[in-house]
């Protein structure tokens, strides 16, 4: 009787010890953040920090360029006060500073406001980029793109407004040239220069985005089955022989591709 009461709990125990492996197991392999915060917080997550780094310090071209040009614009303008009530058709010094005010304040104000937004918010989003790679590296890739794609659309749209900008100061200026309107040749060469320097900018600014929305469809990682009497995490990875090593009833595979 004793033997099968010490059997009986022997058997309890051990059904005790399997359950308690069991439930171990399956919070480890729910902990995905925890345990791929060492493998994300490698080459993607440096990217992510070099790329909103880039754009703060790009964000100071904005400020500078929109300094300039808002003072340019105020300058112009204090030159042209006083003069009343309209300077379209009119000859005369006046008028070419009220028409060319326009533009370099317009614009200027708006690559200010640009700028700080650029060089106030990186650093936020940076950190929020990281979190959610870290969070759910699996999804990251599909979210990102995502925000990506949005923003080159609003890319699209830019580009589309500068080349309306340059036109539309060429188209100015040759009007004012025809009428001999002086207020027409300052609208238009105004809007010239506004519109290459918002075309310089956001170009170098398309650059860096597109460069680091390639590094983004480079990124693959993955749950991949391993053998099953194996209960750690652990890197899938492929040796210069082309072997590859398993080392966990689950295992993380981070391929990333540069070109």
């Amino acid at each position: 009787m004793k033997i099968l009461k010490i059997v009986l709990v022997l058997c309890i125990l051990n059904t005790f010890i399997i359950a308690q492996e069991e439930n171990t197991r399956k919070e480890n392999s729910a902990k995905e953040p925890s345990a791929n915060t060492a493998i994300v917080n490698g080459k993607m997550s440096q990217d992510i920090r070099d790329h909103f780094t880039a754009e703060k310090e790009a964000s100071l071209y904005y400020l500078g360029v929109g300094a300039v040009t808002t003072m340019a614009g105020l300058y112009y303008k204090n030159e042209a006060d006083g003069y009343y009530p309209s300077p379209i058709g009119k000859k005369s010094d006046f008028a070419y500073n009220t028409g060319i005010s326009y533009p370099l304040l317009g614009v200027g104000l708006f690559q200010l406001a640009t700028g700080g937004l650029m060089y106030f918010k990186s650093d936020k989003k940076s950190g929020d980029v990281i979190k959610d790679l870290e969070d759910s590296p699996t999804d990251f890739k599909e979210r990102e793109l995502k925000r990506l794609e949005s923003i080159s659309e609003w890319n699209r749209i830019y580009r589309y407004t500068e080349y309306a900008m340059i036109g539309g100061g060429f188209l100015a200026l040759y009007s004012g040239q025809l009428s001999d309107i002086d207020y027409m040749k300052g609208l238009g060469t105004g809007f010239i220069i506004q519109g290459i320097a918002m075309l310089a900018l956001d170009y170098f600014s398309n650059q860096r985005t597109d460069s680091y929305k390639d590094k983004v469809i480079n990124f693959n990682f993955s749950y991949v089955p391993a053998s099953k009497n194996q209960n750690a995490y652990s890197i899938n990875s492929l040796g210069t022989n082309g072997t590859s090593r398993n080392e966990g009833y689950y295992a993380f595979t981070f391929t990333y591709k540069f070109k």
